[in-house]
């Protein structure tokens, strides 16, 4: 099913962005949609990485899946890491998390991102399949919406055009 909305940009900048929605890497070195190489392998993983997207701007990357820690430090489900290759401490979504699978990302030019897959909550709020966390690394509660079921990829293009797939 594929399924479109409209989602507009907080900061007036226009919307455009790559998601990568794969299946797990048994190879620590994966690539985003947009074709950026992410190298993973000097990270200890509980889990399968599921997506994972540069930004160009900053150079940071966010990555999301089944994990729940990365070397030893508690990230459910999505992490940053920073320009320098190296976790982002200071992006944390707390104890909560996101509280299901993370299997698509994709970057806004405004530096939001949008998150979707199975889960229900994040950051110990209701939201089922999609969110959108904020340029401060914080949830973004002005942004919901409601699907029925998960998310499996995300797209956008630059008048903010979102088409997600369930």
């Amino acid at each position: 099913v594929l399924c479109a909305i409209l989602v507009a940009s907080t900061a007036g900048a226009s919307t455009a962005g790559a998601s990568t929605s794969q299946p797990p890497v048994d190879d620590p070195v994966t690539t985003d949609a947009i074709g950026t190489t992410v190298d993973l392998g000097h990270y200890a993983l509980n889990g399968a990485v599921r997506s994972a997207v540069r930004d160009p701007v900053t150079g940071t990357t966010w990555v999301g899946g089944e994990f729940t820690r990365i070397n030893n430090t508690n990230r459910l489900r999505l992490a940053r890491l920073n320009g320098d290759g190296k976790l982002d401490l200071s992006f944390d979504l707390g104890t909560n998390g996101v509280n299901g699978l993370v299997r698509a990302i994709t970057l806004q030019t405004n530096g939001q991102v949008l998150i979707g897959g199975d889960f229900t909550q994040v950051a110990g709020l209701n939201r089922s399949f999609l969110a959108r966390i904020q340029t401060n690394g914080l949830l973004d509660t002005n942004f919901f919406a409601s699907l029925d079921g998960p998310v499996r990829s995300i797209a956008m293009n630059m008048l903010g055009f979102l088409g997600y797939r369930v």
